[in-house]
């Protein structure tokens, strides 16, 4: 077999194409007054290479040839002959034929006449197709990857070859797993890591040639599953032996990763049945699965996938009618080929193993036992009450409570109804029991969705944690305790008289009790604790509860008059732990707890540093600063020495959608510039243009570090003209208060003058400038224009000025010079000394070395901490301090101390 490649060029032959598809008119445009239309199609329309291949499939398809066969890829022509003088005869037509209809053939990636070609990144040869050399010697130099970004792409080039590698999902999934969000940074490769970079590049190494599909032969699909990676071999007959066409491999997603084995295998083969639909192009195709995929879906219901999923299933595997599904016996998972002949004869019964797979336990019943030992029934409530929210769970026979329970309140009314189910089955240990419950919620955790969750890790099909997932996991494990157990779901409420309403009435009562006044012991300590007070109380202790509390014990404890058990203050730290671990309860919560069971003295301090201690509730609570001062810049002495500058968004008008303004420090004289865009370019044109030329150079400019101010043009020009640039702290709007103050005043007037005039914010914009810079301040009671100038602005009547003697116009203009000045220096003291200095005192009492939160101003969603950390101080300045992990300097309202407990 020859082979002639013949790349086209793309850019040479759109040339002529423009005409022949769309015309000229689409890609009309005016630049500069002037007006353009192109005369190619442009590279940039993103269906150009569409396009193309639309007019290169009509010129070539009435090009004939002798022997040979031409295979188009977009502009990667290759031509198959069967020997080399009919490969140069037919090629020299083809190129003709292609120069007459106006194409461009790019002559240095011509490869003319040859045995084997590279086509597409591959070798191709008469029969097969292999990886380049030069592919895999590039692959074997990649290096351990120290970041996601190198990982990723290590898994791009090795997941190029994926048709060459068998199971390269199961080879993968270690390293797939650095990818995730939050596998932080530089990666630590375990040996499980670097053992499959290690296999990955073996396998590299080891790839077979695969053989070029023949679409006069039916393919054969092998498939494989294992730990949640779909692995597959299509193949064609080559004689006596299968021949390789692709190897196929995918993660499943995570709902068919927790279904049973056999439903993985359904899943597996539907997933590659649809990656090999683009090599099989509706050709005969048999697929060869060790699962009875036909019985599982049309024969067996399950919970484990919904009807959608089974409907796509169906569609796909059994509505074809290309595909034809045979069972083999067993599959080799190296090659994926069969060990065995494939007699048909399965090796298990799918339908029994995913039925027992899918019960925690075998002889699970949903109707009563006929010789049960014990009749149980259970029920949880969950209530508020005077704004409390309490929570309880309790058991009863049919004449007796057996169990009940007060539960923490962030625990649902379906978790107690769970946690009392758990507790009936470890009572009816090693006995016959039938146990009733109202709750279809816990009824169907153990009939219907049964080993679901465990399977799948508890975790939903978009990867998260599923509502009360350890108390379920508890549940599906005590459901093996019973010698023989049924789990019968009982109407709620009836007001019947029959045995079974009358039971679950007293159920509920009894929970609703427990919610109250229940034992608050099982509150706080998990079984394994074991609280004996009679061995714990301090004679101490015990002569202050006698005078304060009237304390007497009774068997072995100690009550108060009133009835209530006196806690050990030895006690504190473990029940305080534990109550604060069932809910992260605050300070407050953890007493409430406490103090509806016990009587507890001189709590607060010791359950505040518990929640102290909690770096969960640390990264969560909000936290409030109480700034002793606000401090300020450095004073300015002269008119627009010290300038402020912000960008504001405002509402389209126009082309203008941004303003930048401008406030000088001493004055407070605000500058205001409509643009189109908020870049560094404009405020550079700004100060060049506007500032500078009317003020002079200031000596400082601040602002924050948006990129339209730290930008290397600005800097450029803040270093040739001797400007100092000061940048706030993020997230710290008080440090440019007076251009951030200006802001609101801006946007107030024009908003008021656009409602009054009806014009557009750009054309009210001086007009409200004006007001603002007539406007005495506050605090000096004079007018930014009056600082500036030395008098008021002259208006017309009615707002005659009062008589000064800068206005009089009976002086000279050296006395009117020599007073202007004199007043001006009035001012501009006046206007310095209402300023605020920086702080000759610190604001916190951080200092190096310091572990500290900070507050997350990114947080993307409500379950996200509202704080990071904690980190370790590096510097601090009296407002600021600075960490290792972060370039800018941190303000000290935005963090907050880390307690003693965690730095340690």
């Amino acid at each position: 077999m020859y082979w002639n490649v013949n790349p086209i060029g793309m850019g040479g032959s759109f040339s002529s194409l423009l005409k022949i598809t769309l015309g000229q008119k689409p890609f009309a445009f005016t630049w500069k007054g002037s007006q353009y239309t192109w005369c190619r199609l442009p590279q940039g329309y993103v269906e150009s290479p569409s396009l193309f291949e639309q007019i290169l499939s009509q010129d070539t398809d009435n090009i004939t040839f002798k022997n040979s066969k031409l295979i188009k890829y977009v502009d990667d022509l290759l031509l198959a002959s069967t020997d080399a003088k009919t490969c140069q005869e037919d090629s020299k037509h083809l190129l003709l034929e292609l120069h007459k209809r106006g194409h461009k053939i790019s002559k240095d990636k011509v490869q003319w006449c040859l045995q084997k070609v590279e086509y597409l990144g591959f070798i191709v040869t008469a029969g097969a197709r292999y990886i380049s050399p030069k592919r895999i010697e590039n692959i074997q130099k990649l290096s351990a990857p120290t970041t996601k970004k190198q990982l990723r792409a290590i898994l791009g080039a090795t997941g190029f070859c994926i048709q060459w590698i068998p199971c390269y999902g199961e080879i993968t999934k270690p390293l797939i797993a650095l990818t995730k969000d939050w596998v932080p940074e530089p990666l630590k490769l375990e040996p499980e890591h670097l053992s499959a970079l290690s296999d990955l590049k073996k396998a590299i190494m080891s790839a077979p040639a695969l053989g070029i599909p023949d679409y006069n032969k039916p393919f054969i699909l092998y498939v494989h599953e294992r730990r949640g990676v779909a692995s597959g071999v299509l193949t064609q007959t080559l004689g006596p032996s299968q021949c390789p066409i692709a190897y196929y491999s995918a993660q499943l997603d995570p709902v068919a990763a927790g279904a049973p084995p056999c439903l993985r295998g359904v899943a597996a083969t539907a997933l590659l049945v649809t990656k090999t639909v683009d090599l099989v192009l509706g050709c005969p195709l048999t697929i060869m699965c060790p699962h009875e995929i036909e019985a599982l879906l049309i024969k067996h219901r399950t919970q484990a996938f919904s009807d959608q999923r089974i409907t796509r299933y169906e569609i796909t595997l059994l509505n074809s009618e290309n595909i034809t599904l045979k069972h083999c016996s067993t599959l080799n998972p190296a090659t994926l080929l069969p060990d065995l002949p494939t007699s048909g004869e399965p090796l298990h019964n799918c339908e029994t193993l995913v039925s027992m797979a899918e019960k925690p336990r075998d002889n699970l019943l949903d109707t009563p036992l006929d010789n049960a030992d014990l009749i149980l029934f259970t029920d949880g409530s969950s209530f508020m009450r005077d704004g409390i929210c309490y929570t309880g769970a309790a058991i009863v026979s049919e004449f007796a409570t057996e169990w009940s329970a007060s539960l923490p309140s962030n625990i649902s009314a379906q978790g107690a109804e769970l946690i009392a189910l758990t507790q009936a089955c470890i009572i009816a240990k090693d006995k016959k029991a039938t146990i009733y419950t109202d709750s279809r919620y816990a009824f169907g955790i153990c009939h219907s969705v049964r080993m679901l969750w465990l399977q799948r890790g508890f975790l939903t099909s978009a990867g998260k944690s599923i509502a009360n997932a350890e108390i379920i996991n508890e549940v599906l494990s005590a459901l093996k305790l019973p010698k023989a157990l049924a789990v019968v779901h009982c109407s709620a409420h009836t007001g019947g008289s029959d045995p079974v309403s009358r039971g679950n009435d007293r159920a509920d009562a009894a929970a609703k009790l427990a919610a109250i006044e229940g034992p608050g012991l099982i509150l706080t300590l998990t079984t394994t604790d074991n609280l004996n007070l009679s061995l714990s109380y301090n004679e101490k202790e015990v002569e202050k509860w006698k005078q304060k509390f009237k304390a007497k014990q009774i068997n072995g404890v100690w009550v108060s008059s009133e009835g209530k058990p006196l806690l050990p203050r030895s006690f504190y730290n473990q029940i305080f732990q534990s109550i604060h671990k069932n809910g992260h309860f605050g300070t407050q919560g953890i007493m409430d707890s406490v103090k509806r069971v016990w009587i507890a003295p001189g709590i607060t301090t010791i359950a505040s540093k518990v929640c102290s201690a909690c770096p969960i509730c640390q990264a969560y609570n909000q936290h409030a600063y109480r700034g002793k001062a606000f401090g300020g810049r450095p004073l300015a002495y002269t008119p627009f020495e010290h300038l402020q500058i912000d960008f504001i968004t405002m509402p389209k008008a126009g082309r203008y959608k941004f303003c930048l303004v401008i406030v000088d420090q001493l004055t407070r004289w605000p500058e205001a510039f409509p643009t189109t865009r908020a870049t560094a370019d404009f405020v550079a044109k700004i100060l060049l243009k506007e500032i500078i030329p009317r003020f002079g150079l200031p000596a400082r400019i601040d602002s924050d570090r948006g990129s339209h101010f730290t930008d290397s043009v600005l800097n450029q020009i803040y270093s040739c003209l001797g400007i100092t640039p000061k940048f706030h702290v993020p997230y710290h709007p008080q440090s440019s208060g007076q251009v951030e103050r200006m802001n609101k005043e801006l946007k107030t007037m024009i908003g008021k003058l656009c409602t009054e005039t009806h014009l557009k914010w750009p054309e009210i914009l001086p007009l409200a400038l004006f007001y603002l810079r007539s406007r005495p301040r506050g605090d000096l009671h004079i007018s930014p224009f009056e600082m500036l100038f030395g008098h008021p602005p002259i208006q017309a009547k009615p707002f005659s000025l009062a008589y000064t003697s800068l206005l009089g116009g009976d002086i000279t203009i050296a006395s009117y010079i020599q007073e202007l000045q004199h007043k001006l220096h009035e001012l501009h003291e006046s206007g310095a000394a209402v300023q605020a200095g920086p702080l000759d005192f610190s604001l916190h009492d951080l200092s190096p070395g310091d572990k500290v939160y900070i507050k997350n101003f990114k947080r993307t969603g409500a379950t996200q901490p509202s704080w990071e950390g904690p980190f370790q101080i590096l510097l601090t300045t009296p407002t600021s301090i600075k960490i290792g992990e972060r370039d800018s300097w941190i303000h000290c309202s935005h963090v907050k101390k880390a307690s003693s407990a965690e730095t340690d």
